[in-house]
């Protein structure tokens, strides 16, 4: 089973817009992104949902076998193809039906099939856990910066990646990119979710790498203008009072829990 991994640029640029060896950074932090799309079957110059990426990265990354997916949800094909979005909402159907987030059910009157209803965190621990993987939601109430910035935020996942095993090195990738073995998280703020792929580590501070459904990125050669568009800097997180962060455990014999419970940061 191929491994789905993720990028730390452990660089000492001072100033990210403007990398040192820019040539090699750019080409490599764009080879990375190419490779994550298709890595999970998603053309990387279309907008696509987070909730397919978990789910597809999840179950391509082995967190259970492929049968075991299959045989939960039947119609979801090998080789890192990915659920659509009406499969996704069986699932979160099926899910709701075997007692996972009544309350969440509830307030979405036990229907989304054929509806364009929005769901968030909750909802994709559903739909992971009717899958038999089990998540953890990471909850930063409010901001940890009088500016109103979530720093907190940007430690828990630069540590996160940090934390991983480093797998071997690509034969096109810049020396300071580093793959993980760390899963992408869901981060969700109301009304928008996100994939957080990894994290750019430099002396001017922490950006995190992610891709934005609401950005379609053409085909077109590697710029520091078009890396901007993968980059969250801390200063654009006061967009809101209240982040979640959604990933997933290591295989785990013991049940999932249906009724979800959060960690809450600070």
């Amino acid at each position: 089973m191929s491994q789905l991994p993720d990028i730390i640029d452990l660089t000492n640029d001072k100033d990210t817009d403007q990398p040192t060896e820019s040539s090699k950074k750019m080409k490599a932090i764009g080879n990375f992104i190419r490779q994550k799309a298709a890595n999970i079957g998603i053309p990387n110059d279309k907008p696509f949902y987070v909730e397919q990426l978990a789910a597809s990265a999840a179950l391509e990354n082995t967190l259970m076998s492929m049968d075991q997916g299959m045989s939960r949800f039947g119609q979801i094909p090998g080789n890192g193809n990915v659920p659509s979005i009406a499969e996704l909402q069986q699932m979160l159907e099926l899910a709701w039906q075997e007692g996972y987030d009544r309350d969440g059910a509830a307030q979405l009157n036990y229907r989304v099939v054929g509806t364009h209803k929005w769901i968030g965190a909750t909802e994709a621990y559903c739909i992971l856990a009717h899958l038999g993987i089990r998540s953890q939601i990471v909850d930063f109430h409010h901001p940890t910066m009088a500016d109103g910035t979530h720093p907190a935020l940007f430690e828990w996942i630069a540590e996160y990646y940090t934390n991983g095993e480093i797998e071997n090195l690509a034969s096109n990738t810049a020396p300071n990119v580093r793959f993980t073995n760390r899963h992408p998280l869901y981060l969700q703020h109301q009304g928008h979710s996100r994939t957080v792929v990894g994290v750019e580590l430099g002396d001017s501070g922490t950006n995190i790498l992610l891709f934005d459904p609401d950005i379609a990125i053409a085909h077109s050669e590697d710029s520091p203008a078009k890396l901007k568009l993968f980059r969250l800097q801390l200063g654009a997180t006061r967009r809101a009072d209240q982040y979640q962060v959604l990933y997933p455990l290591p295989v785990d014999q013991a049940e999932i829990p249906k009724l979800i419970s959060s960690l809450r940061i600070p």
